[in-house]
């Protein structure tokens, strides 16, 4: 029986959901109609009939289970249920949409697995471009006490610390520190460009060192694995200060494999090194080219978008985030994320409680 809800009350997101998925559940109408209603409709019933008898019958089908979808998305915009209209309508329109909590069995999915390599490095270059504006590069050598004198003054860093922690993590970056100098003080300044060639330096080809010579990565996609590099969304950094190079930068990549696949090609020490997701996506919604989006969530948020969207979640965290395919599904709540870290307008005020990690950003298939 479905929830009773007070008179001329709006329901709240989770309730008009719980009702929504307790009127489709099983309902035949719902799967006559289902992915059906978008613009070339009726020609894709031509194209399922072999005749036009035939397709005047399928057609006369399809428009009394319309009639009662249509009837019930009347009833949702008549009554102000707007989560459930919408949820509804694009459930109606794209067959690959899934309902919020919806789960569907395991063979009809496959397998992802995303890889972070270096996540201790990756992890602090992401929240560093999230979180501080760029200028901070230009005042590296300040970090180094000696370096302060009564001309230059003192540089006050942002209190989280994850300038230096940056200049910790990327040793080629601190040896570049007057290439970023300030202006003012006459030294060349391209902070997107020698940001990511450190990154590259320091993650990619030290970790091909440490494997022993071999770029395992290449080794992955020459066995044949699908597999898609992503990049930082442009947006959620710094951008005036950084918009050349950091769009170049791959943060991870996402192989169409079972993990035990991925991690085959590490030894157990090198595994160490990296940061693994799982996910069970529905293999409706793949695309050919792997052409998804993938956000990253801090870990205590994890439960909560696992119980919203079950078959978009990782089954798993990892180094202190979950993780999400296609997080616009999620909506606003999830994709509003251009400053989701700890930068504030202005200088930093005393009252700011600054983190190490954001609550969630986003990462794009890299152009």
């Amino acid at each position: 029986m479905s929830e009773q809800v007070p008179e001329g009350k709006v329901p709240s997101r989770e309730e008009q959901l719980s009702s929504l998925r307790q009127k489709l559940l099983g309902n035949q109408a719902f799967a006559d109609c289902r992915g059906r209603f978008g613009f070339d409709t009726l020609l894709k019933v031509v194209e399922e009939a072999d005749s036009p008898t035939q397709f005047c019958a399928k057609w006369d089908a399809l428009s009394a289970s319309a009639r009662i979808m249509g009837n019930l998305l009347a009833q949702y915009r008549r009554d102000g249920w707007t989560q459930a209209y919408g949820v509804l309508k694009s459930a109606l329109a794209r067959r690959a949409y899934l309902l919020p909590g919806e789960t569907i069995p395991l063979d009809q999915t496959t397998p992802l697995t995303l890889v972070i390599l270096n996540p201790e490095v990756t992890l602090t270059v992401i929240n560093w471009l999230l979180n501080i504006p760029s200028q901070e590069l230009e005042y590296l050598n300040f970090l180094d006490e000696n370096y302060h004198s009564g001309c230059h003054g003192r540089y006050e860093f942002h209190p989280s610390g994850l300038t230096c922690r940056l200049a910790e993590v990327l040793p080629s970056l601190k040896e570049r520190a007057d290439d970023l100098g300030h202006p003012k003080w006459g030294f060349p300044s391209n902070k997107g460009r020698i940001l990511s060639e450190a990154y590259c330096h320091d993650v990619y080809e030290k970790m091909e060192s440490f494997l022993a010579g071999t770029n395992r990565i290449l080794n992955i996609c020459a066995s044949g694995m699908k597999s898609v590099e992503f990049s930082l969304r442009f947006g959620q950094w710094d951008f005036e200060g950084l918009s050349l190079g950091i769009d170049q930068c791959v943060f991870a990549q996402l192989y169409q494999a079972e993990a035990k696949q991925v991690l085959s090609f590490f030894s157990r020490v090198q595994q160490d090194y990296l940061a693994v997701w799982s996910f069970d996506f529905p293999s409706v919604s793949i695309d050919p080219d792997l052409n998804v989006a993938v956000g990253l969530h801090h870990e205590r948020e994890h439960e909560r978008w696992r119980k919203e969207a079950p078959m978009q979640v990782s089954r798993n965290v990892s180094h202190g985030y979950g993780a999400v395919l296609e997080p616009h599904c999620l909506g606003d709540d999830y994709t509003l994320v251009k400053d989701g870290g700890v930068r504030n307008e202005g200088w930093w005020e005393d009252s700011h409680q600054p983190t190490e990690l954001a609550l969630r950003f986003l990462l794009v298939p890299k152009e």
